[in-house]
């Protein structure tokens, strides 16, 4: 007998026109996002009929936003095991398609840049998630005098020691798991995207010397960073790593690709990213983390101001992304974020409402 979910799904599938009118699916933390080939198949009355259909969203010429709530991945896994639907099915139906669709507006470039980073921290968004209430967690044992968070770790019981423990595994190897699932999206092969910020968080590059050092290697001078927690050095590496292996896999016979792409990608990628897409990166979060912390500074008021005010319009788009790459800049430079209080002022509006 199928669940309530299933039934629900198959309801969406049909009234989007069917399996073979899906050129794409996709899910973010709330609803399902569809690339369709034809939207005028779709039936959006009968779509809100189902009471455990949220709304609808048109979004550009063939996008189509079905808003689920917080059990969308049910949905979403349900959708995807019907017939027509499964990876083989979707492969054939997008090798018709160009390598960077879109669909929220004008210009194809735009589109994917923001669909790019939609579909990198979407799966990382659990992690960071399970994290945060951890972290809430050990404030509370602060505010009740359990434990002081913001003691040394050799001064911390041991049992909080495996709880911070907990939370920053995933905010120090963010930039892992950022290279990983950025590489994916990109087509680039994930465990190198991963593979490449991991090395400058292993023991022998840090032991090169202190964040803000200049050091020599191989007659060059490499400024060092703490790359812990950050958010666009992998994010451009992944993107550096697209580009090296497309090159890659024209000049190297199929035959050892397997062996020697990845080779040549880590060796020269690590090395390019350590001396200049890293620095670059981290450059780029700071500026946007200070000008946003100026604003903050000039008047607390009209940011938050301006955060509520933006984003009801920047969600239906999936523009808000990457304001959470910046709130994450924010905590790993500042140890803070100033906007994520504006944005949960919104968002308890909206649970009034």
């Amino acid at each position: 007998m199928a669940s309530a979910a299933t039934d629900t799904s198959r309801h969406i599938l049909a009234e989007v026109g069917g399996a073979d009118n899906v050129s794409s699916l996709t899910y973010c933390a709330t609803r399902l996002r569809f690339d369709l080939v034809d939207r005028s198949k779709v039936d959006i009355d009968k779509l809100d009929s189902d009471p455990a259909v949220l709304g609808v969203v048109e979004q550009g010429s063939t996008g189509l936003q079905v808003v689920m709530g917080g059990g969308v991945a049910d949905y979403y896994n349900a959708i995807v095991r019907e017939p027509g639907m499964g990876d083989a099915d979707a492969e054939s139906r997008a090798a018709s398609k160009k390598e960077y669709g879109g669909v929220r507006g004008r210009y194809d470039w735009v589109n994917y840049c923001f669909e790019f980073l939609s579909d990198t921290f979407r799966p990382v968004l659990w992690a960071l998630l399970g994290a945060s209430l951890i972290i809430t967690m050990l404030v509370l044992a602060d505010t009740f005098g359990m434990q002081d968070f913001r003691a040394p770790m050799e001064e911390q019981p041991n049992g909080y020691v495996l709880l911070h423990a907990m939370w920053r595994s995933v905010f120090y190897f963010l930039p892992i798991m950022i290279g990983a699932t950025a590489a994916r999206k990109l087509g680039a092969n994930e465990w190198v995207g991963a593979a490449i910020p991991a090395a400058l968080l292993t023991p022998e590059f840090l032991s090169l010397g202190e964040a803000g050092d200049t050091v020599q290697v191989f007659g060059l001078p490499l400024v060092l960073n703490d790359y812990s927690s950050q958010v666009f050095p992998p994010l451009i590496a992944a993107i550096g790593l697209f580009w090296v292996e497309k090159g890659l896999k024209r000049i190297i016979p199929q035959s050892v690709q397997m062996v020697f792409v990845p080779f040549f990608s880590l060796l020269i990628m690590i090395p390019a990213t350590a001396f200049l897409l890293g620095p670059f990166g981290i450059g780029i979060g700071n500026g946007i983390s200070e000008f946003l912390l100026w604003l903050n500074g000039v008047s607390p008021f009209i940011l938050a101001v301006i955060i509520p005010l933006l984003y009801p319009f920047l969600v239906p788009l999936g523009l808000h992304w990457p304001l959470n790459a910046i709130m994450i800049q924010n905590i790993a430079t500042l140890g803070y974020d100033f906007i994520q209080g504006p944005m949960g002022a919104w968002n308890f509006a909206c649970f009034g409402v």
